[in-house]
C-alpha cells in the first residue's frame, strides 16, 4: 500500500491513471474537500488571488477529480472532520475503500494526534459562512454540499455535479470570446508597455551620457577657472614687483612713441 499526493493530481489524473495501471497498481481515491472560503483565503495570502477566482479554481479541480474517479473506489472526506475526529475519518476511508490499515487507530493514535494539530489550520469557515456570501456563485455551495452529503445516492451526486459542470461549460462558451478579447487587449498593452520601457531605458542611457559629458565639461571649466586664478595672481605679482614699478616710465615712453608714429603715419597719408 502506498499513497500518492500530487498538488495538481485532481487535474492530472488522465496522466496518472495509465501510469498506475502500467505498474499493476489498484487505485482507490480519497477526495479531500476543504471549505472553499478557506481555500480562497489561503490563495489570497499566498498568491493575491481574489475570492471569486479562488473558488472557481476550487470548483474546477473538484469537478475534474470527481469525474475522473467515477470508475474507481473512492470516498469523499471533509477537512473539518479530519481535524475534528480523524479516527472516524480513518474508519470511513477503510470502509468505503475496502482497505485494511497496516496499523490500527489505537496503535497509530499517538503519532497521528501529534501530527494533526489544530494550530496548523490558519483559516476557519463554516458551511453557514459559505451560504451568507452572496457574491459567491451558487455552483460553489451546491458542489460542496453534494460532495459531502451523506444522504445522496451516488447517481444523485453525479447528476448534481454533472448539472453544475454543464452550466459551467455553457458559461465558458458564452464568455470565452470576451475573455479572449480581453486577453488580446492585455497582450497588446503589455507589448506597448514593453516598448515604452525600452524607450525609457534608451532615454535613461542618453541622459546618463549627457550627465557624463556635462560632468567632464564642468571639470574642464573648473580647471580653466583655477588656471585663470593662478594667472591673475601671477599678473598681480608682476605688477606689484619693484622692477615693474621702475620700468613704468619706459613703458609709458614706449607707448608715447608708438602713438607719435601712428599720428605721423596718418598725417603722411593725408598729404600724399
Amino acid at each position: 500500500m502506498f499513497v500518492l499526493k500530487d498538488p495538481r493530481i485532481s487535474r492530472l489524473l488522465p496522466i496518472w491513471l495509465p501510469a498506475l495501471e502500467g505498474i499493476g497498481a489498484e487505485s482507490a481515491f480519497i477526495l479531500a474537500l476543504r471549505n472553499p472560503l478557506e481555500v480562497a483565503e489561503s490563495l489570497r495570502l499566498r498568491n493575491g488571488f481574489s475570492a471569486g477566482k479562488s473558488v472557481m479554481l476550487w470548483l474546477r479541480h473538484l469537478l475534474e477529480a470527481e469525474r475522473a474517479t467515477r470508475l474507481y473506489r473512492r470516498t469523499f472526506v471533509s477537512f473539518d472532520a479530519l481535524i475534528d475526529d480523524w479516527r472516524s475519518v480513518a474508519e470511513q476511508v477503510a470502509r468505503e475503500l475496502e482497505l485494511t490499515w497496516p496499523r490500527s487507530c489505537e496503535e497509530a493514535g499517538e503519532e497521528v494526534d501529534a501530527f494533526l494539530s489544530r494550530e496548523l489550520r490558519h483559516h476557519s469557515f463554516t458551511r453557514g459562512d459559505l451560504e451568507t456570501r452572496t457574491e459567491i456563485v451558487d455552483w460553489i455551495q451546491r458542489a460542496y454540499e453534494a460532495s459531502l452529503s451523506t444522504v445522496l445516492e451516488e447517481n444523485e451526486r453525479r447528476a448534481l455535479l454533472d448539472s453544475i459542470a454543464a452550466e459551467l461549460a455553457q458559461a465558458d462558451k458564452a464568455f470565452d470570446p470576451i475573455t479572449c478579447e480581453l486577453r488580446s487587449q492585455v497582450v497588446a498593452q503589455e507589448d506597448a508597455l514593453s516598448l515604452l520601457t525600452s524607450q525609457v531605458v534608451g532615454q535613461e542611457d542618453a541622459f546618463s551620457q549627457l550627465q557624463a559629458t556635462l560632468s567632464d565639461r564642468e571639470e574642464r571649466l573648473k580647471e580653466m577657472e583655477q588656471r585663470n586664478v593662478r594667472q591673475r595672481f601671477e599678473i598681480e605679482g608682476i605688477t606689484a614687483s619693484v622692477s615693474w614699478r621702475l620700468t613704468a616710465p619706459l613703458r609709458a615712453a614706449k607707448r608715447h612713441i608708438l602713438s607719435v608714429r601712428v599720428s605721423l603715419a596718418r598725417a603722411l597719408r593725408r598729404h600724399s
